[in-house]
């Protein structure tokens, strides 16, 4: 664990906030969230147990003969062999929506809508989370001093349309800078991007280290079967004692279920899930993930719960 490293401060933003709801209007999705091959976003997570993170646009492809799909490969710059996997981010015909999808879209105009500025602030948008439908929503918007320019900014967080006033709920948040991206993603924050060939901040990246063949190997992760319908065996294989957390994350990114917290010896070791979150609750059809955290690295597996 990263015990000596200080807490994060984003020292190249000073946010000069304009009131709540400005006058300014709502720029194209587009603007908020630039999106062309070669395009670089770092984050460093608070709290910093977590590895720092890369996000490139490393290539794109045209689906239903018209809409551009861009591959985006997601690293941890701790441990560079260690890959998430992709995210597929694409416009809808007006520019006014960026939609998120974790597997090549077979169609246009699906996946999760991470920005919608067709209808302002505060206006609903919902998406299916499973068997159950999430909410989101542009909550609030203004102005501020990012990377030495005023930018326009808006903020998405997942709501409960149900109340009198629209309620944000917790644990989810982005927050959009034009001719930038995501500054914050959940708990993740923006240190460097590079956008068009421009760049601004500091970036993270690793350099190489010479590996050397004394270094313990790290864990390994297996879930069998998958799908799953009823439960499910998990392998760990560690090769030394050391602290190891197990979660199953939904599509939000939320923790819902943690398996294992503490130190594991070397050697193998099961766990079961049956599909249930950490409060006895049979846990919606649909996509989770998997996610082993020790102190050198992280491994994600992808799962199919039905």
């Amino acid at each position: 664990m990263k015990a000596h490293r200080i807490c994060f401060a984003i020292a190249a933003v000073l946010w000069v906030i304009m009131p709540a709801h400005s006058s300014a209007q709502l720029r194209k999705a587009s603007d908020y969230f630039p999106l062309q091959i070669g395009n670089i976003w770092e984050y460093k997570p608070n709290p910093d147990f977590y590895p720092d993170r890369r996000v490139e646009i490393v290539g794109d492809t045209i689906i239903s003969d018209t809409v551009r799909v861009y591959r985006a490969s997601i690293r941890y710059l701790d441990d560079p062999a260690a890959g998430f996997g992709y995210n597929y981010y694409h416009f809808n015909r007006d520019s006014t929506v960026v939609y998120l999808d974790y597997d090549l879209p077979a169609k246009p105009y699906c996946g999760l809508p991470m920005i919608d500025t067709r209808r302002g602030v505060d206006s609903v948008w919902r998406y299916p989370l499973g068997d159950v439908m999430g909410y989101f929503a542009i909550t609030d918007t203004g102005s501020a001093s990012f990377f030495t320019h005023f930018r326009h900014w808006a903020e998405v967080h997942n709501v409960d349309p149900f109340q009198d006033s629209l309620v944000i709920q917790p644990g989810y948040e982005w927050r959009f800078v034009t001719d930038i991206g995501p500054v914050r993603d959940g708990i993740n924050n923006l240190l460097y991007a590079k956008v068009n060939d421009v760049e601004y901040g500091t970036s993270l990246r690793v350099k190489q280290k010479n590996v050397s063949s004394k270094i313990p190997r790290e864990p390994s992760l297996r879930i069998h079967p998958n799908p799953i319908r009823d439960q499910a065996v998990i392998e760990i294989e560690t090769f030394y004692l050391q602290q190891v957390e197990i979660s199953i994350f939904n599509l939000l990114g939320q923790s819902v279920r943690l398996l294992h917290g503490g130190s594991l010896p070397g050697g193998r070791h099961f766990l079961t899930w049956n599909g249930y979150d950490n409060n006895g609750k049979n846990l919606s059809k649909g996509v989770y993930f998997l996610v082993l955290r020790s102190q050198r690295t992280v491994k994600t597996l992808k799962i199919l719960h039905l």
